[in-house]
């Protein structure tokens, strides 16, 4: 398969060269032809009305003549496209960057393994305020009082794991201890499933 071969663009032509010279030169002297006549018409209404009428007509129709003009240069002759002058990069989402977090925090890198940790925890406690109807202030409420948490919940591991993560240190500890334990991996797996079992 043949290297594709580059084709050197054009350069953008201003609006002075897409102009044919001879169009610009007949338009040049028409211009010169009604700006001398419409002074003519002027100077001439200052005796008659008839004259300043015929003036007025003059002026709007060179107007609509330059207007024209301008409007049919650009579609007659429009600019070549141009590709997007933007580097090709693709920004990954949110999905991306979280898995690429999960990887890390598989192969053991705490501060990643913190991250999951706040994830999950902030996911389930949404949740609970969801299923609830509960207001935002009124979940607020609801996490800084344990006793009334663990009643609401009625498990009491996910009511353990939303008190005591809900600061950066407890959720490093959190994760330092499953280290010890079980292992991360197990330990946030076996989380994940009591959440998405709970009603």
């Amino acid at each position: 398969m043949g290297h594709p071969v580059a084709v050197p663009r054009a350069a953008p032509r201003g609006p002075l060269r897409d102009a044919d010279p001879a169009l610009s030169v007949l338009l040049a002297l028409s211009i010169l032809m009604g700006f001398a006549l419409l002074g003519l018409l002027l100077y001439a209404a200052q005796f008659s009305g008839s004259a300043r009428w015929i003036a007025g007509v003059l002026f709007v129709g060179l107007l609509s003549l330059l207007a024209t003009y301008a409007v049919l240069r650009r579609t007659v002759r429009p600019a070549p496209l141009q590709p997007p002058t933007g580097t090709g990069d693709i920004l990954d989402g949110e999905l991306a960057i979280l898995s690429g977090i999960v990887e890390r925090a598989g192969r053991g890198l705490a501060f990643s393994q913190s991250l999951v940790v706040g994830r999950a925890r902030d996911a389930f406690a949404e949740r609970v305020r969801i299923l609830r109807g509960l207001p935002a202030e009124a979940m607020r409420a609801l996490e800084a009082d344990p006793a009334r948490l663990r009643a609401l919940l009625g498990d009491e591991p996910l009511a353990e794991f939303l008190i005591g993560t809900r600061e950066r240190a407890d959720r490093e500890a959190w994760a330092a201890s499953t280290r010890a334990g079980d292992g991360f991996v197990p330990s946030i797996h076996a989380v994940l499933a009591r959440m998405e079992a709970w009603r």
